[in-house]
């Protein structure tokens, strides 16, 4: 009988607002899924970064976003990359949690302005940015994007990026 052993690392359980992206990748091959998403939009606080990576993976399916879209999930590896943008305030909720979720749009539009169009499908949840939005929303949301933040949002999508790139030839070709 196997004992299997992984490492969580410290920084992971921290109470923060973080967008991440999964790359699922089946073992021993390139076939890859990517999964965008966010910390901290949830009404009763802000999980750290490891308890919404266990959910993705939960049989209830209100949490387990990955385990719904990929076919056998247990036939895949997983790479989680995150950045952080704050710690969780209850009383500053909501200000919070409109950057946060801006920073996951922003990621998204990134990741998928940067993947080759043979693997667009590949993310599992593409923004598709088709609901009203009042001008004033979208200045708003422009303003949420400050360089600091951009910065990490190209920083999490260039990791993403290089580590598909690792893997996998024919995307590095395209």
């Amino acid at each position: 009988m196997p004992v299997y052993r992984f490492t969580v690392p410290g920084h992971s359980t921290r109470r923060e607002l973080a967008v991440y992206a999964v790359v699922a990748r089946k073992v021993g091959g390139c076939e890859f899924f990517i999964y965008v998403g966010k910390t901290g939009d949830n009404n009763a606080g802000c999980n750290p970064v490891i308890s919404r990576a266990g959910n993705h993976f939960s049989y209830n399916e209100m949490h387990s976003q990955v385990r719904n879209k990929v076919t056998d999930p247990h036939l895949f590896d997983y790479e989680f990359f995150y950045v952080t943008f704050d710690t969780y305030d209850k009383d500053n909720r909501k200000s919070k949690v409109d950057v946060v979720n801006e920073m996951e749009r922003a990621a998204n539009r990134e990741l998928h302005s940067r993947l080759p169009p043979a693997f667009a499908p590949c993310l599992l949840n593409r923004y598709k940015g088709s609901g009203y939005l009042s001008a004033a929303k979208r200045v708003m949301r422009r303003n949420f994007l400050t360089p600091e933040r951009e910065r990490s949002i190209t920083a999490l999508v260039d990791s993403v990026v290089e580590y598909i790139e690792s893997f996998n030839a024919e995307f590095a070709n395209r």
